[in-house]
């Protein structure tokens, strides 16, 4: 057997076993201790290489699980790339050298990195040989998952070195060996969950878990509406995390360790789980993509890689993906950038990816956890509100989309002063704010009166239906009626319609934004950045202000009003 490592062959696994621990006593004591460790130990490397692996997981991973994570001529493995050692880094912090600090860590990384494996199987296998941890669990998205992952750490339990040095943890015989628990000889076990599973209060020998890892568990569904998002995070929040437990103390000795959380995965909505734990102040983040740059930008400004796009889309030639390839390698000193994992990623595949599926991209590989959806909004024209003060509107409308509560997560509502002029369409004044529905509902309906006394042309007030089920709107006339000022006006309250699905009525004003035909107050930075960061419904956590943006934009051409010159209220809300 040949084993490759650090550009190297070793023809002899003698030869391997003495490189890569020089290497890492080297790391930890200097050269010339390693050396002298090493001449010492002589008789007994492997004794003094079961040591230094718990010290080490990166080394206890290449040195005992080497069919796993070294590449050789019997295995399919590639070389390890440097985020694999910094997640190796990672993990020492959290059992080794800060082990009684930090307890809760996310690991997002993208598709194709071995997450599962460079953290679940290596902190199982290094936690359970050692005796760190007397039980171990493991949360799966599927059945099939939470076998592969037993199924993986026993095979790897089972490897030579790993009997060598630690016994045979495996006893088929008098354990719990099945594909969904192992129980070990040295009275640990590893047991794995499906996320629909219920891990509150599993206990092994009376002891709750040490070690509690969620391994990618979301599915399309759990992001589906805001409902499956936040049954997702509550789960976690009251049932996955208090099974389990501080580490006993006895006369003031620590006896073991803290149960240690682990979630891994890569975000499938900017509001999901995986994107809530991050902003988890508790949690610990390791967050990497596979290209550490702007990839829309590099993407779209160089020539090069636009004329790869022009070829790969060229529905007319059968051969595209080849010529595409071809091309790229031509001019590969123009177009190669670094990756995560140069020995897995190959610039043209990913470029194939963004190209065709550019959403499933950001998700996966990118794990970018604010712009996952679709870009809609390219470009936003702002002008001042002494411009705005500047022009002869002939309709203003006033629009609302309601939020039902005041909590971090809740939507807002907002408030859009919409004004037509020329055939352009000004947001005089866009505004988020939150009520609560059951307790504020009459400070809503203030901060709506509020608003037509402040902008003296609005004609048209339009509020949706989902929150109060017209009960606003009624309200709203009632006080319009008992306001001397608001009912010499004749304002028209309506609740209107739509048969479209929220992205369908959105897609409608897009390129009205994107081509500046709709302008925005730039005093509004809020409204704005909301309006600018919608990325499609799935993907965008807050998209208030846009949804109140289109219902005025597609109901101020339906109404018919008189023009009226807009004089003074900028001079009122700006003074």
């Amino acid at each position: 057997m040949i084993y490759y490592y650090d550009d190297l062959e070793f023809e002899q696994e003698r030869q391997f076993d003495l490189y890569v621990l020089r290497k890492y006593l080297a790391k930890y004591y200097g050269l010339d201790k390693a050396l002298a460790l090493i001449r010492t130990n002589a008789k007994n490397i492997d004794g003094l290489a079961k040591a230094l692996g718990k010290k080490d997981i990166g080394f206890f991973c290449l040195y005992f699980l080497r069919e796993l994570f070294v590449p050789s001529s019997e295995n399919t493995s590639r070389a390890l790339s440097k985020v694999h050692y910094d997640v190796f880094e990672e993990l020492n912090k959290m059992f080794i050298t800060e082990k009684d600090s930090r307890h809760k860590e996310e690991f997002i990384l993208p598709r194709g990195t071995g997450k599962s494996t460079i953290v679940n199987t290596s902190v199982a296998c290094y936690s359970h040989c050692y005796g760190i941890s007397t039980y171990t669990v493991v949360v799966a998205k599927t059945e099939d998952l939470q076998h592969q992952f037993i199924a993986e750490v026993r095979k790897c339990l089972e490897f030579k070195k790993v009997r060598e040095c630690f016994g045979n943890l495996i006893n088929t015989k008098k354990r719990v060996v099945n594909k969904e628990e192992l129980e070990l000889d040295n009275d640990t076990k590893v047991q794995s969950f499906t996320w629909n599973g219920q891990i509150r209060g599993t206990k092994y020998n009376s002891k709750r878990p040490n070690i509690i890892i969620c391994d990618d568990i979301l599915k399309m569904d759990d992001i589906l509406n805001d409902n499956a998002k936040e049954k997702c995070v509550t789960k976690y929040y009251t049932e996955i995390l208090p099974a389990g437990d501080k580490a006993r103390v006895l006369n003031g000795v620590k006896q073991g360790i803290d149960t240690k959380f682990i979630v891994i995965g890569t975000p499938l909505a900017s509001d999901d789980f995986i994107n809530t734990i991050r902003e988890d102040s508790s949690f610990e983040v390791f967050h990497r993509s596979v290209c550490e740059f702007d990839v829309d930008d590099y993407f779209t400004k160089n020539k090069y890689w636009q004329k790869y796009r022009e070829i790969l889309f060229n529905n007319k030639n059968k051969d595209r993906l080849k010529d595409a390839e071809n091309y790229y390698y031509k001019y590969i000193d123009k177009m190669k950038f670094p990756t995560l994992w140069e020995g897995k990623y190959i610039p043209f595949e990913l470029a194939n990816d963004y190209f065709t599926k550019r959403l499933a991209f950001m998700q996966e590989l990118m794990c970018d956890c604010q712009n996952v959806g679709d870009i809609w909004i390219t470009y936003q024209d702002k002008i001042s509100p002494k411009e705005l003060n500047e022009i002869r509107f002939e309709k203003t409308v006033l629009t609302i989309d309601q939020g039902a509560s005041k909590t971090s997560r809740s939507d807002f509502t907002a408030f859009t002063v919409l004004g037509k002029s020329n055939g352009f369409y000004y947001v005089r004044e866009g505004k988020l704010k939150k009520f609560d529905s059951k307790t504020e509902f009459d400070l809503y309906i203030t901060e709506i009166v509020n608003l037509l006394k402040a902008w003296k042309d609005i004609t048209h007030v339009f509020l949706e239906k989902n929150v109060y089920k017209g009960i606003d709107a009624t309200r709203l006339e009632e006080r319009i009626r008992e306001d001397r000022e608001l009912r010499s006006r004749r304002i028209k309250v309506e609740t209107p319609y739509s048969t479209q699905n929220k992205e369908q009525r959105i897609s409608t004003i897009t390129d009205k934004i994107n081509s500046g035909q709709i302008k925005f107050n730039e005093l509004n930075e809020e409204y704005n950045k909301q309006v600018f960061s919608y990325r499609g419904e799935k993907f965008t956590p807050h998209d208030d202000g846009i949804d109140s943006l289109e219902m005025a934009v597609n109901n101020i051409d339906q109404i018919q009003t008189r023009t009226i010159l807009h004089i003074g209220s900028f001079n009122d809300l700006y003074r």
